[in-house]
């Protein structure tokens, strides 16, 4: 038998490939933390009319109706984090090296 030839390839991945990892990654994260997330805006939403109703501090009753807003803007934020945080570790090219006595993965930067 022959030796066998030396196998390298190299590859990256595409940013749109990297959008729908980032994406998918995004939803499992927030469909698992969905309901706790909607439990969090009810209370504060009960919290805040208890607070407006029956105590009369309304300054901190406007907070916990203006609170749940922020949930949005968290979302958006940690999709961006997801996608920049894939970005940086996806977006490098890779090099593959199998030979007969040794198999190897590199990336740029390391």
């Amino acid at each position: 038998m022959g030796a066998v030839p030396p196998f390298e390839v190299a590859g990256t991945y595409d940013e749109e490939t990297i959008r729908a990892a980032a994406r998918v990654l995004f939803t499992r994260l927030w469909m698992r933390q969905l309901p706790f997330t909607g439990g969090a805006i009810l209370v504060v939403l009960g919290t805040g009319l208890w607070l407006w109703w029956y105590v009369r501090m309304h300054g901190l009753a406007e907070f916990c109706f203006a609170y749940p807003l922020l949930f949005p803007l968290l979302w958006m934020f940690s999709r961006w984090s997801i996608q920049q945080r894939q970005m940086k570790k996806l977006g490098k090219a890779v090099q593959v090296r199998m030979t007969e006595g040794d198999f190897s993965i590199a990336s740029e930067g390391e």
